[in-house]
């Protein structure tokens, strides 16, 4: 049997609302997640104190300063050879290029 074109129309205009209640439900958690995302995230005494302990464990130091001292310490550690595998990520960051031919690290400007 076929349906009528009412029936067709009621059964998509379930469809449609069960589709728009999911897109709703799905722009709700959008805009928790955004939100959440968007909030600095702050770390405990305790966090900090146990980030502190694992650098100086490694015997790394962590750079300080604004962003060009912290890039030319960085680099600094990385030819000393305090950092052993180098993130990509962080080189990018600190614009490090790692020159394959010698195994250096240069600086980009």
């Amino acid at each position: 049997m076929s349906d009528t074109p009412d029936e067709r129309m009621t059964e998509l205009s379930k469809k449609i609302g069960i589709c728009n209640k999911n897109v709703k439900t799905l722009m709700e958690m959008v805009k928790a997640l955004t939100e959440k995302l968007d909030k600095p995230v702050e770390k405990t005494p305790e966090e900090r104190e146990r980030i502190d302990k694992i650098f100086e464990k490694r015997q790394i130091g962590r750079p300080a300063g604004d962003y060009d001292s912290k890039r030319k310490q960085y680099h600094k550690m990385l030819l000393e050879g305090k950092i052993k595998e180098p993130k990509e990520a962080t080189l990018l960051y600190y614009k490090i290029f790692k020159d394959l031919s010698d195994k250096t690290y240069i600086l980009l400007d």
